[in-house]
């Protein structure tokens, strides 16, 4: 399932799993953003940041954690 986050603030987010940090999907350059979640794996994610949206996936026994991402 793709998990949809609005945040209200202008801050950006991560997603980690067993502490690991789980990298955002590559820049898609025709999108002008970050490409798609397609569900590959628990964890896949994109920030998207004009809308301040944080979406992943999420498979059964997986655990994930949102934490701030340190970014400029």
């Amino acid at each position: 399932m793709t998990i949809r986050i609005a945040y209200p603030d202008a801050s950006s987010y991560q997603i980690k799993i067993d502490n690991n940090r789980i990298p955002m999907n590559e820049w898609d350059d025709s999108l002008r953003m970050y490409r798609k979640i397609e569900g590959n794996f628990c964890g896949e994610n994109r920030f998207i940041g004009v809308k301040n949206i944080l979406e992943f996936y999420l498979t059964v026994d997986c655990d994930v954690f949102i934490a701030p991402r340190d970014a400029i």
